[in-house]
This record gives C-alpha cells, structure tokens and sequence, in this order.
C-alpha cells in the first residue's frame, strides 16, 4: 500500500539550471546568448576577428584625419601662393596696399566670423594712421618673408611649407593683436574678438583642420 502511494507521488523534477552571460565585451566573447560557454577555440576566432575589425577602424579614421590635415595646409598654401605671385604689383612703401596685400595673405583662415576679421583689419588700418612706421614695418617685413619662403622651398615637402608660411602669418597676426589691444583694449568687443583670434592663431597649424575652413 505505501509501495502503491509512493508511486503515485509526482517527482520532483530538477530545476533547469539558467545561466546568464556577462555584460561585458569579454562576455560576449566567451558566452552565448544564453549563457552558457562558447568553444574556446570559436571564442578565440570572434575575439581575433573583433580586434582586427576595431584595428581596421582606428586605422582608417586616423588615416582620413591625416588626409585631412595635409588637404587643408596643401589648400592654405595654394591661396597664400596665389597672393604671393601677385608680390610684383604691391608698393610695399605704400602701407595701404601693403595691409591689402597681408590681408589676401590670410585670406584662406576661414574658422574666425568674417565680420570679425573685418573689424579686426579696421583697427589696423586705423593703427596706421597712429603709428604708421611701426606697423607698416611689421606688414612690409612679413610680406617679404613669406615671399623668401615660398622662393626656397622648390623641392621641399609641401607640408613643411605651408606649416613655416602659417607659422610666420601667425606671429605677425599676433604683434598686430597686440597692438590692437594696447590701443583698444578697454573695449569689451574688441578683446572678446582678439581673444578668439589670438586663441586660433596660437594652435599647431597642423592641428586646426577641423576648426578651420578654407575660403576658396
């Protein structure tokens, strides 16, 4: 009779044993969805798989960054060429045309609002009729350095070229930043704008592709 009871008894069943799969990428790696553990040998395969696509990745984007870099000093060399040929027809004793001729120079540096730029070379205009002689020197002596090293430069790297052209732009912009603020520096527009300016022009020219753009 207990024998008959026992029998009729339902077992009781085992309990499926769940598994749960990490979160992390080593997780997913190692374990199925379900939880439970890859082939290590298939793991190993998706882990080579992933590091080689990830390895892919970082070297294409830096790739396209570098081209980035080289096509926007390549581009900012073109331009200040093209203001350079025209060195000939400038009367550097005029300090007019030659604040004309240093403006087309820098005409390529496109990250600074145009209207910025605008009011920036109207306080140098109006600084040379105060100091005449000191900023018309500054304008004369950099326009004529920038023409020596372009002259030099056949069979060198166009990159290194354009680096030491922009180089030398930005210093002179600086001087002339400077100047603006010992005249003008009480006026609150006036520095906020030179401060934007002096912040662009002190960056590696390598490294402001990506917050410049180059006015064609």
């Amino acid at each position: 009779m207990l024998a008959q009871r026992a029998l009729s008894l339902p077992r009781c069943l085992p309990r499926a044993q769940l598994h749960t799969r990490p979160t992390t990428f080593s997780g997913r790696v190692w374990y199925r969805s379900d939880g439970t553990p890859r082939s290590r040998l298939k793991g190993l395969l998706v882990a080579t798989l992933a590091g080689g696509t990830l390895y892919t990745m970082y070297a294409m984007l830096a790739l396209i960054d570098e081209f980035d870099t080289a096509n926007y000093l390549l581009s900012c060399l073109i331009h200040i060429q093209r203001a350079d040929a025209d060195l000939s027809s400038v009367d550097l004793s005029d300090e007019r045309s030659t604040l004309a001729h240093f403006r087309s120079l820098c005409a390529s540096f496109g990250d600074i609002p145009q209207h910025m730029i605008d009011d920036f070379f109207d306080d140098v205009a109006q600084l040379l009729g105060s100091s005449t002689q000191e900023v018309h020197k500054i304008l004369r002596e950099v326009s004529e350095a920038v023409h020596e090293i372009l002259v030099r430069s056949k069979g060198r790297d166009p990159w290194e070229t354009a680096t030491e052209v922009i180089y030398r732009l930005d210093e002179t912009i600086m001087q002339l930043v400077e100047l603006v603020e010992d005249k003008f520096g009480d006026e609150e527009v006036k520095v906020l704008r030179n401060q934007k300016i002096k912040e662009q022009v002190t960056k590696d020219p390598a490294s402001r592709n990506s917050d410049y753009e180059v006015v064609g």
